[in-house]
């Protein structure tokens, strides 16, 4: 909360201000109510017609200031709150962030801030409105009659200590509600992802049944945390009640035949802003706990995020070296005894059979994976990103148009982007079509050359492929490739699971993995000889 404030400070300063105002206006309400009640045989008089006139401009020109203000800072605290948790992910590293769940962070991004604004920050706007309705009419109490005060207050301290026991239960229950929740989401993007399979391998069954089940267990704990919450707002209510008859039962023994009626109609009235608040700001207080772990666990967010990336090197990379007799990831060891050197302008392939290794290794050369037994120009600890282009097997487009997927952040004439399609085969796309989020709309082997147009748009002289031409046809391939590999100019590291025999002379040193190692590095016609039998299937 203490974050919230401090990040909003106007925004909560202006809201409290004039919900202090209001509250002033209930109990000139109140006041003015028993006027009225005092002077109703006369009640068309000149002053107290205008007394109602202002109480009520009042009371509309403070209720639809309140409402844009509160209105104001729940804006403000949800972009707050949303700009964080994107600083929080976009400074993660590669690695951190692919330990993150894909559906907790869509939770995270969108229900879980809905939830801060809608059960934490307007209870917490309500909370600050009852505070001064209490302050305000328990110093009328107290120059009223301190017994009536002490017989209130006696009531809140019950009603807090009831509900104070509660707040550990409340607070698991709401963890138990994110925890069904982020599975229920996680669940319902698994069979979003496997819908053709579903249906291709007659799975609607055993699906449906995980559906069930999932679904069952985000209903149960909104269920569980739904109906204890409505129990204890039960309980303060039933409190509430309590106090407000015995609060009349009290103003009558007190004051019988002492006091007028209008008198008598305003401390009633006022004891309901006594009442009401303490019944009102236990549930309000329920809900700002049973949220709390929500709040806590998203304003914590950065506090988790990745150390600052290392600094960039100065001027081309001439060498890449890596010479290391480990690369673990935690405790787990994912390469051992790599000794590589890399140099500017020459090509090098990567081969092996699949989980040997290949990608852990382009993933630690371009620093995804950290590790410092890998030098640029002879030092570790630098990043060579703003010189390096990489081509996956699966990679994604941005909603942008295919153009703008293309340039990225570097300018392009329309004719500079009309010509990079053509040269990888692509003329037949429209470079204004937006590109839906799924990507659904592109093939396999267009999404994977809308890729390799881009390497050809940011001109960088370092090149990681891996794999970039599995979905592509053999002729395809054969052409793209050579294009990107017969360059003078560009460093090229590729992954290849099945390489291309036309093209390995293109390549200056083919290095093969096998569990996690390398077992060789050798020039293509000494690997060819090598690897007879599968140079011959791959021709």
């Amino acid at each position: 909360m203490k974050i919230l404030m401090t990040q909003n400070r106007k925004g909560f300063l202006l809201a409290i201000l004039a919900i202090v105002f209001h509250s002033m206006l209930m109990l000139f309400q109140a006041t003015l109510l028993g006027l009225v009640f005092d002077h109703l045989d006369n009640v068309t008089q000149p002053w107290l017609l205008a007394l109602i006139g202002a109480y009520i401009a009042l009371t509309l020109g403070c209720s639809l200031y309140i409402d844009f203000a509160k209105e104001s800072l729940k804006r403000d605290i949800r972009r707050f709150l949303l700009e964080k948790g994107v600083h929080a992910y976009m400074h993660m590293d590669e690695l951190a962030f692919e330990k993150q769940d894909m559906s907790a962070c869509v939770n995270t991004m969108t229900t879980e801030v809905d939830l801060v604004i809608e059960q934490y920050v307007t209870p917490l706007l309500n909370t600050f409105g009852l505070a001064a309705s209490f302050v305000l009419s328990s110093v009328y109490f107290l120059f009223l009659d301190w017994r009536m005060l002490a017989f209130l207050y006696a009531g809140s301290a019950l009603t807090f200590a009831i509900n104070r026991l509660c707040q550990p239960r409340l607070a698991k229950n709401q963890k138990q509600i994110l925890r069904a929740k982020s599975d229920w989401i996680a669940t319902l993007q698994g069979f979003y992802r496997n819908f053709s399979t579903i249906k291709d391998y007659g799975l609607e069954e055993r699906e449906s049944e995980a559906l069930a089940r999932s679904s069952d267990g985000s209903v149960q704990a909104h269920f569980r945390g739904g109906l204890e919450l409505a129990n204890l707002d039960s309980v303060d209510l039933d409190i509430g009640m309590a106090m407000f008859f015995g609060l009349l039962i009290l103003c009558g023994t007190l004051f019988s035949g002492t006091i007028s009626p209008g008198l008598a109609i305003t401390a009633i009235q006022l004891s309901n802003s006594i009442v009401d608040p303490i019944i009102n700001f236990t549930t309000i207080w329920n809900r700002l706990n049973a949220s709390r772990p929500v709040l806590e666990r998203f304003l914590a967010m950065e506090t988790t995020a990745s150390a600052p990336e290392p600094l960039a090197i100065d001027g081309p990379v001439e060498t890449i070296e890596i010479d290391t007799p480990v690369v673990k990831v935690g405790d787990k060891a994912l390469l051992h005894d790599i000794h590589l050197r890399f140099e500017k302008g020459k090509k090098y392939m990567i081969v092996g059979p699949s989980g040997c290794g290949k990608t852990t290794l382009l993933r630690t050369l371009k620093g995804a994976i950290p590790s410092s037994d890998v030098r640029l120009n002879g030092k570790a600890g630098l990043s060579m990103k703003a010189q390096l282009c990489v081509v996956g097997q699966h990679m994604a487009l941005f909603p942008w148009t295919l153009a703008q997927n293309i340039a990225l952040n570097e300018p392009a004439a329309p004719s500079t982007i009309d010509a990079l399609l053509a040269q990888v085969h692509l003329s037949h796309l429209d470079p204004g079509r937006l590109m839906r989020l799924d990507n659904d709309t592109l093939s396999g082997g267009e999404l994977q050359r809308v890729q390799l147009a881009r390497v050809l748009a940011q001109h960088r002289p370092w090149l990681f492929l891996d794999e970039a031409f599995s979905a592509l046809d053999h002729e395809t391939t054969c052409r793209l490739e050579a294009m990107y590999v017969a360059d003078p100019d560009r460093s090229v590291i590729s992954i290849c699971h099945k390489p291309v025999m036309k093209n390995l002379k293109y390549y200056d040193k083919i290095i093969t993995m096998e569990s996690g190692t390398v077992q060789s590095v050798l020039d293509p016609a000494a690997w060819k000889q090598k690897n007879g039998a599968l140079a011959s299937s791959a021709a």
